[in-house]
Order: C-alpha cells, then structure tokens, then sequence
C-alpha cells in the first residue's frame, strides 16, 4: 500500500513497533520478551486444548503481575503464532485496559482453575491471581481488532522475511537450472 491509501491506524501500529526496538533477526521468543519488558510484568503463553473447537482462537488474562495469553491448537505453528502476536497487539496498544468487557472474573472459558494450571500457581496466591480482567474479541471495538491484527501481520511477516536467506548472485541460476 502506498502511503496516501493507507489506513491512519497503521502509523500508530508502526510506531509500536518501532518503540519495541526489536532485533533484525526478530523472533516470537524476542517479541515476547519485549512485551514482557513493555508492560514491565511476566508474560506467560501457553497452549491450551480447552479452547480447541471453541470460537475463540486466543485469550488474554491480566492482573497486576502477569499476562497470560492462551491460545488454540491450530494445524499450523505460524497459525498459533498469529494468534500469539494479535493478543501482543491488543496488550502493546492498551486494548486491555480500554476494554468495556473486563470483569472481575474472567470469561467462562477462562475459569479460575484453568488459570492456575496455566500459570502453575496456587489459587490462593493473591499476588499472582487477585483483580483479574480477561478480554475477548467481543469486548474490542473494530476499530480496535483492526489494529491488533495489523500489529500480527506486520510482525509475523517481519519474523517470516528475518529468516529468508539472501538469494545468490544470478551466476548460480545456470548451476541450478542449467
């Protein structure tokens, strides 16, 4: 897209990025190490086979100590990973604490057991469990979706091109093709 057709949004989403200070050879573990680092909390992702089959793709639990962000099992890792990255941009854009659905106790699918498993804790552990708010798409305005999803695509083709290998000179087509 060429700069005049591009949605307003997406500068913002860039300069997100480009905030995160990221490395050339940008990797999921290293974004989600600068998330971490952002938000100044743990951030746990994990897994999870209880939303498989389910419509939500992926989920994010916040509190004052940790994010954990769950996701489904897809058929592909890049799937998951965008699952992964779009709940990072939810968390990096402030979608979280904007969001009109936060409650105190998290969505249905985000039961307090299931949290505890997750995070490998006591359920009785305040500090790591207290006030808590989960989010679903349901609770993000379109608006808002769009742009998580912009931060997706921008970071995982990002990751996709860190680990292209330059092509040769074009002296090695006649050794390839003959």
């Amino acid at each position: 897209m060429t700069p005049l057709l591009m949605p307003s949004y997406v500068a913002t989403v860039q300069s997100t990025i480009a905030q995160l200070d990221l490395p050339e050879k940008l990797t999921l573990d290293a974004l989600r190490d600068a998330v971490s680092s952002r938000r100044a909390r743990k951030l746990v992702v994990r897994r999870t086979e209880e939303l498989a089959g389910s419509p939500v793709c992926a989920m994010t639990y916040c509190n004052a100590a940790v994010d954990l962000i769950l996701f489904a099992p897809a058929d592909e890792r890049r799937r998951e990973d965008h699952f992964v990255c779009h709940e990072f941009g939810h968390l990096l854009l402030g979608h979280h604490e904007q969001a009109r659905g936060n409650v105190a106790r998290p969505m249905p699918l985000l039961g307090a057991s299931m949290v505890t498993n997750q995070l490998q804790v006591d359920a009785s552990e305040p500090k790591l469990l207290g006030r808590r708010s989960s989010a679903s798409c349901a609770t993000f305005t379109v608006s808002e979706e769009k742009r998580a999803e912009t931060f997706a695509d921008i970071v995982m083709d990002r990751m996709w091109r860190a680990h292209l290998r330059p092509l040769d000179e074009p002296s090695r087509f006649a050794e390839v093709f003959g």
